[in-house]
């Protein structure tokens, strides 16, 4: 079942049918009601200082070894206001032996925390900016749906553009340390992205499915 797999994996089934990609949007369109920022608003409620926020936060830990950026960037609705509260239920964890104390965690230096504080900032004033830009009024709090989604677009390609030029940087480096010359910049290929409406709907799905 189509449904089914794209609740599952996020993606939609390849071949089969020859569908267009209008046609495929259609149907998507058709098996979720459109997000609204309410619901947002209501799955984020839901979802802090639940069990399944605790499970993801303890995976996130575990895969980043300890790293409090990569661990405040996967969390899902987390901002900067969160990394206290994540940080004593990490302590939790560790004093109960249920997840390795990495050094990259307990022994991380201040310079990095404060920088992490002040790119949170940096980035909030950049949405705030944004949704002037855009004449949005309150979207950036999340009143309206559509400066909403300009606004999630607009980080997204932003964390793009940034993974690409540090990506580009360390392969011109090692490749010029390793050759002894100027590295030849490679064409990236960007991944596919699922429409935020319908990643979300599938993301709150599988929330709820945990949850049950």
């Amino acid at each position: 079942d189509k449904r089914e797999y794209y609740n599952r994996t996020g993606e939609a089934p390849e071949g089969g049918d020859g569908r267009s990609e209008k046609e495929w949007y259609d149907y998507w369109r058709a098996q979720f009601k459109r997000v609204s920022a309410d619901d947002i608003s209501r799955f984020e409620q839901e979802y802090k200082g639940s069990a399944a926020e605790r499970d993801d936060l303890r995976q996130v830990y575990t895969d980043s070894e300890g790293d409090m950026c990569v661990i405040m960037d996967g969390m899902m609705c987390s901002t900067a206001e969160d990394e206290p509260r994540f940080r004593e239920i990490l302590a939790e964890l560790i004093a109960a032996q249920a997840v390795e104390a990495y050094p990259a965690f307990t022994k991380e230096k201040k310079s990095k925390a404060k920088g992490r504080k002040a790119r949170a900032v940096r980035e909030a004033a950049e949405a705030e900016e944004l949704s002037r830009q855009l004449g949005l009024g309150g979207a950036a709090g999340g009143s309206s749906d559509g400066g909403l989604l300009a606004l999630i677009r607009g980080r997204q390609r932003d964390r793009a553009q940034q993974a690409d030029n540090l990506l580009d940087a360390l392969e011109a480096k090692y490749a010029k340390d390793a050759k002894g010359g100027k590295a030849k910049p490679k064409r990236r290929v960007k991944p596919a992205t699922q429409p935020p409406e319908e990643a979300f709907a599938a993301m709150q799905s599988r929330a709820g499915k945990r949850k049950s």
